[in-house]
């Protein structure tokens, strides 16, 4: 830390490279390699270790300077908790998960059971000789109160089984992004709710922003030619595509002129109503090109022209 400003001065990286097999000339193996990056007195230090032939564990390979200032490894944090430092943002539901895997497994097992019964002779003797079951045999027995039936499960279990795995999935997807949520709200209502639950995964779309452009801003640095690099990441995670009734309301709006067709296009855009790419200008300079449509028009002409 210098001042207020926190920074690497030490990176590690564990890593697989590729060399040539001792063993074999044409062929090539895959070995662990340890890269070090070093910041010293405003240079970075880079030290590559491989692993010791003489039964060390690591020694030196190979090493160098560059002319980075800083180290260049972008931290993406969707949690964060201090300094290259976070936690799962949705360790909840991967907890739900196992249990998804776990209940599913016994509900297959259960159904295996269910779907075979079992036939259960009631009153057989030994001497009844070896009981045959086939489409094309019978069997008999010396004893009147014999009987032979089919003893099957009740089927109880499987429903629960069933109903248990539809409440997980329900708490998977309400621990995602809860925009599956059932229940019936008011338009206003479900607005203001899926703006609410989507803040977290607003927050990380801004954290990948920033990770993104900070990233490509050093590749350009790294290319010898420093640019000012502007990332976009989509936040709409709540909007859908224009419903009928939206899309009425917004057409009266422009024919009114209490809407620009400009803004009315951006909308079709962000709803995905039309290509996100679509040039806005471009797209209205060709509706303006158009010639007006005169199908419904009937032209009439007498003798008298």
């Amino acid at each position: 830390t210098e001042g207020s400003r926190t920074y690497l001065s030490q990176w590690r990286m564990l890593e697989k490279v590729e060399q040539e097999d001792p063993e074999d000339e044409f062929a090539t193996v895959s070995v662990d390699q340890v890269r070090v990056l070093t910041l010293q007195e405003g240079r970075v230090n880079v030290r590559l270790y491989r692993a010791a032939s003489n039964g060390a564990e690591w020694e030196l390979h190979d090493q160098f300077d560059t002319q980075a200032t800083e180290i260049t490894v972008v931290p993406f944090y969707a949690n964060r908790t201090g300094f290259f430092a976070a936690e799962a943002p949705l360790e909840d539901l991967a907890d739900k998960n196992v249990e998804h895997w776990q209940s599913a497994s016994d509900q297959r097992n259960i159904l295996h059971f269910a779907r075979v019964p079992i036939l259960h002779a009631t009153g057989r003797n030994t001497e009844d000789g070896p009981l045959e079951i086939s489409a094309g045999t019978a069997t008999t027995s010396t004893n009147p109160q014999a009987k032979l039936e089919w003893v099957e499960h009740s089927g109880a279990a499987i429903g629960a089984g069933r109903d248990d795995l539809k409440d997980i999935e329900f708490q998977m997807q309400v621990l995602g992004l809860q925009l599956l949520v059932a229940g019936t709200e008011t338009a206003t209502g479900a607005s203001l709710d899926a703006a609410k639950e989507t803040a977290p995964l607003a927050m990380m779309a801004d954290n990948l922003k920033d990770a993104l452009e900070q990233a490509l801003r050093w590749f350009t640095m790294y290319q010898g030619s420093e640019q000012e690099i502007t990332v976009k990441v989509n936040k709409d995670f709540g909007v859908s595509m224009l419903s009928a009734q939206e899309l009425t309301v917004m057409l009266t709006a422009v024919n009114t002129g209490n809407m620009p067709r400009r803004v009315f296009v951006e909308e079709m855009k962000r709803r995905g109503f039309i290509a996100e790419d679509t040039d806005t200008e471009g797209y209205l300079d060709g509706l303006d090109s158009q010639p007006p449509d005169l199908t419904g028009d009937r032209l009439e002409l007498n003798d008298g022209g």
